[in-house]
């Protein structure tokens, strides 16, 4: 996941990012929702071949399993990527809060000493 980030004085980028990680975010539960619910399908379909003395062709459970696990270590990667954009989301809004007031209190400094310049 590839997030780029906008500074402007108005909060509509910062927003429209966040937005997006909620989103993003808002998915990882439904993969692993669907990812488990495939899971226990291939652990019935293992069941059933067993049960059935091995009548039954499993052949595509192993490759089933391999993929679960390939899907797994995918949705914990996006999950990781999520929670790493939102600290960094984080991050860059503390910055820019950071920032700001920091140049306000410039500004505010600058106007004192023309305005003492000024006055003399």
């Amino acid at each position: 996941m590839v997030l780029f980030f906008f500074a402007s004085r108005g909060s509509d980028n910062i927003a429209t990012i966040r937005t997006a990680i909620q989103i993003q975010d808002r998915m990882s539960q439904p993969m692993r929702a669907m990812h488990n619910a495939v899971s226990m399908m291939v652990n019935q379909m293992e069941a059933m071949h067993v049960a059935s003395g091995q009548m039954i062709d499993t052949s595509c459970v192993e490759l089933a399993r391999r993929e679960l696990a390939l899907a797994a270590q995918v949705i914990s990667s996006i999950e990781q990527e999520v929670n790493n954009a939102s600290g960094a989301q984080q991050r860059f809004t503390n910055n820019i809060r950071d920032g700001t007031s920091a140049a306000d209190g410039l500004l505010n400094k600058i106007i004192g000493i023309v305005g003492a310049y000024l006055s003399i």
